[in-house]
């Protein structure tokens, strides 16, 4: 049989005296990290919803920028925004939140651009 360092049960039952971090009774051996961030996914729930419904009445070109009387592969973020605030004011509380709505910007720009090639490929561009 090896022997354990002295080290790692000196910081065991250290930990054992501190108690559990989540609330729980000491020696329990539930030990829970912390959470750093909570994510509300209710917003990014309801703009793909909106999303998914300008995408029906619109059409894709709807999010994409126009140039002289020609349609670019770039997409406009002033329309994406206003799909993520109308998610936003559509939700139960407003939400204040910057980095649930960038993070919500986001994760539409990615399905606008998966639904962009989607397009060029059966198009055969």
């Amino acid at each position: 049989m090896i022997p354990r360092p002295k080290t790692r049960t000196k910081a065991l039952s250290h930990r054992r005296r501190q108690g559990a971090k989540n609330g729980s009774r000491p020696r329990s051996g539930l030990e829970i990290d912390p959470v750093p961030n909570v994510v509300d996914l209710s917003l990014t729930a309801e703009a793909r919803r909106a999303l998914s419904k300008v995408l029906e009445e619109r059409g894709l070109s709807f999010f994409l920028q126009g140039g002289r009387g020609r349609i670019s592969a770039r997409i406009d973020n002033r329309r994406l925004a206003w799909v993520v605030e109308a998610a936003s004011r559509r939700t139960r509380r407003g939400v204040k939140d910057l980095d649930a709505i960038s993070r919500t910007r986001r994760i539409l720009r990615r399905e606008i651009l998966r639904q962009l090639a989607e397009a060029l490929v059966s198009a055969g561009l």
